[in-house]
């Protein structure tokens, strides 16, 4: 029944879609209409493929997940009015060309997964043994690791008095929470133990979303969602749906919550007044936000507040939350019209950190931060620059998804090579981290690290950066904590 209840859904949004795009997009160029459409069933199909047939979903669902990426951040914007949603006024011109860009960049990863898959394809992982772990051993690891990385990083707060350990934070956090809702999902627990494993998961859960930034909460929520899928091998709809309305109800006041938080150290906000904040601004700016679907067209919201549209400073913090979702496509709208003609391609600038991203912290202590989010703004004029009226914001980090990078660097042809290769490396991942045997701890290891890989709004060097030495320290972790149990305290 659910079969035929997911094909539905999924006819349903290929022609729901398709006439939006069709509505939505009669002033491109046909040629653009036509790629659009080509993406929005490409993208639609494979993100629903799991769902009619659940023998596709495999162990680390890269494809599918890359896919829904391009699907929501890329090609959403064309469901709506894009010139409402967008700040700057851009020309037919400037969307054909992003287009033409956004089609080659997607092609090409299709073409270099599936070139991969056939070279690949005889590649199969045999676990490591040692790392396979009996019945009592992951509450014995997963547990204690969990509260530590709450004790530390959170209350203890250990990143602020040794900035090597920042690194080592979410690395940690994405494991911990990892085996312990691997534990949840496998095993058969008493209530207890089932209510201290998910409040262990959801105190650093709720203590991220504390901090005003929502990107590895909701990362995290969403990686627990596709682990349960791949456990059981099937896919409700209902807790992705629950999972969107909560990420949308809390993100309506996000803004507000940071405005009163954010570079407010003088307040000295303890953990209760910050809880009070975020649930007030959440639950104030929501109830503007319904009061407002049910006004006459002269109300408007902005920042989180009902006002008359003329007292209203403009209607762009209408669609702030839209162009938050479409920022993907968005930006490479920006340095499509901008480069080569205003901006020169950055010839592979952006490429030369990673250099320095195999070696942690902890061993060089001059190593140079990562502030590239912020230098792609600044070059792209999308952040504040030094002048007499303003002072150059240093803090704020404009985005520059992977697709978008490989342009700015090298133009089209960057595009087409990079997003092959980025293909090829994406399967390889997925044979890499696909194995028989689920109760290895390996198994969790790469699903944390490689799974959060779908999301290509970062640039290359955030994204990857840290892969190799994240996953080489919690090999020698879980090596070195499974020595212990077994050969020292001789848990088994």
């Amino acid at each position: 029944m659910s079969r035929i209840i997911n094909k539905f859904l999924y006819l349903s949004s290929l022609f729901i879609g398709i006439f939006f795009i069709y509505q939505n997009n009669q002033d491109l160029n046909n040629l653009q209409l036509y790629q659009i459409f080509f993406m929005f069933i490409s993208t639609l199909t494979i993100s629903f493929l799991p769902t009619i047939k659940p023998i596709f979903i495999g162990k680390i669902p890269l494809l599918y997940l890359i896919n829904l990426y391009f699907l929501f951040c890329y090609l959403g914007i064309f469901l709506f009015d894009k010139y409402n949603i967008l700040l700057e006024n851009y020309g037919i011109d400037d969307h054909n060309i992003a287009i033409n860009t956004l089609f080659l960049g997607y092609s090409f990863f299709l073409i270099g997964y599936f070139f991969f898959k056939k070279i690949f394809k005889k590649f199969k992982r045999k676990s490591i043994p040692y790392l396979e772990t009996s019945e009592s051993e992951p509450f014995f690891i997963g547990i204690p690791l969990l509260i530590l990385v709450i004790i530390f990083f959170y209350l203890i707060n250990i990143q602020n008095y040794f900035s090597f350990f920042s690194q080592l934070k979410y690395i940690l956090l994405l494991f911990s929470i990892g085996l312990s809702f691997d534990i949840i999902i496998k095993k058969k627990l008493k209530k207890l133990k089932l209510y201290l494993l998910l409040i262990l998961i959801i105190i650093p859960i709720f203590f991220e979303l504390l901090t005003g930034s929502y990107n590895f909460p909701f990362m995290m929520i969403i990686l627990m969602y596709v682990q349960y899928i791949v456990n059981y091998k099937k896919i409700s709809v209902f807790p992705f749906l629950i999972i969107v309305f909560i990420f949308l109800f809390i993100n309506y006041g996000k803004y507000n919550y940071r405005d009163q938080t954010w570079n407010k150290e003088a307040l000295d906000l303890s953990l209760i007044d910050k809880s009070k904040l975020f649930f007030n601004s959440n639950m104030k700016y929501n109830l503007s936000y319904f009061n407002f679907l049910f006004q006459d067209e002269k109300m408007i919201i902005v920042d989180g507040v009902l006002q008359k549209k003329d007292l209203a400073v403009g209607s762009a913090g209408n669609y702030r939350l839209e162009r938050r979702i479409f920022h993907s496509y968005w930006s490479l709208l920006i340095v499509t019209k901008n480069s080569p003609k205003k901006i020169p391609y950055w010839q592979g600038y952006s490429y030369q950190i990673l250099k320095s991203k195999i070696i942690p912290r902890i061993f060089w202590k001059n190593k140079p931060s990562d502030t590239l989010g912020n230098d792609f703004g600044q070059r792209y004029n999308v952040l504040i620059k030094d002048s007499k009226e303003t002072k150059r914001d240093i803090w704020t980090s404009w985005n520059m998804p992977v697709l978008n990078e490989f342009y700015v660097n090298f133009g089209n042809i960057g595009v087409m090579i990079g997003m092959f290769i980025i293909g090829g490396l994406m399967n390889f991942l997925t044979k890499f981290g696909t194995f028989r045997n689920n109760f290895n701890l390996e198994a969790i290891i790469c699903f944390y690290l490689f799974v959060p890989l779908f999301f290509f709004e970062s640039h290359l060097s955030l994204l990857f950066g840290a892969i190799i030495q994240s996953y080489i320290f919690l090999m020698l972790m879980c090596f070195c904590i499974l020595f212990f149990l077994r050969k020292v305290i001789f848990i088994k």
